[in-house]
């Protein structure tokens, strides 16, 4: 069977099976009967309302047979499976990242192709994938459910999480053969090798400005949509921008330590502190 007739007339995802193409399309069809106690959301399936249970009980049942890692659904634990054997054999014929699923690659497909049909309704933001509408939701509603085990830092996203979860480790496994520059994704370091080819495949969308990198995209358009999407853990703070973020924690322990000692805070650190009236409140 050819791939297209797998595909959703709707949305445009590719599915694998013409069981799930089946399943899929009530999704579309607005019949979403299986309601969860705790948030509300509604589901299609009671297969899916469990599944989705299991994010408010903590329970994750599915267990990696080769590394510690849990899971909420077989399906995903079956998908974690290829982080082991790296295998990716599909990849984007524009930006050159690959994936270990046929229908991951014709979902990310979709970025490139400038067809954006769901939109935020907070702020008008339009996405090409309602997951990545549902990811930046949480931007508006400060939902971080996923939390690092080491420290407390909390994120809105699964992936987020796990790239954070590599600066604990250390493990930067994937280099680039030009500069030698390391990353702790194989998709980051595909994106990387952009900067010395000089393709810049992703466009703003409310300007004329290209970057070689999603990530480069994402941080410039924050500075039209005045975005903060990253929140410090120790006070109110927002930032648009990790760094940003990574200073304001820097800047509030050195506070910390320099009032306990009685000591001057450096004073490249004041600009940090500032914006949030942290000195003032910390010293009076």
């Amino acid at each position: 069977m050819a791939a297209r007739s797998l595909q959703c007339a709707v949305c445009e995802k590719v599915l694998n099976r013409r069981s799930q193409l089946r399943t899929h399309l009530f999704a579309h069809a607005g019949d979403k009967q299986y309601a969860c106690d705790v948030c509300g959301r509604k589901y299609t399936e009671k297969k899916n309302l469990v599944i989705h249970s299991r994010t408010h009980t903590g329970e994750r049942p599915f267990e990696c047979s080769s590394c510690p890692a849990t899971f909420t659904s077989s399906e995903t634990r079956r998908r974690h499976m290829s982080t082991h054997t790296g295998e990716q054999p599909h990849q984007c014929n524009i930006c050159g990242r690959r994936f270990a699923w046929k229908s991951s690659l014709a979902s990310h497909a979709l970025t490139h192709s400038g067809k954006k049909a769901f939109a935020c309704h907070v702020c008008g933001r339009k996405f090409s994938r309602r997951d990545n509408l549902q990811c930046h939701a949480r931007t508006h509603t400060g939902e971080r459910s996923y939390a690092c085990h080491l420290c407390p830092a909390a994120f809105a996203h699964l992936n987020t999480l796990k790239r954070h979860l590599a600066n604990h480790t250390g493990e930067r496994p994937h280099k680039c053969e030009v500069c030698g520059k390391t990353f702790t994704a194989r998709y980051i370091l595909s994106q990387h090798k952009n900067i010395h080819s000089g393709v810049k495949t992703f466009s703003c969308q409310f300007c004329s400005r290209k970057f070689s990198s999603k990530k480069g995209l994402s941080r410039h358009t924050r500075t039209h949509t005045g975005q903060k999407p990253y929140f410090c853990h120790l006070c109110p703070a927002a930032f648009s921008q990790w760094i940003s973020r990574s200073r304001g924690l820097l800047a509030y322990e050195i506070l910390h330590k320099s009032t306990r000692a009685a000591e001057p805070l450096p004073k490249r650190l004041a600009w940090t502190l500032d914006h949030r009236g942290l000195q003032g409140n910390e010293r009076s």
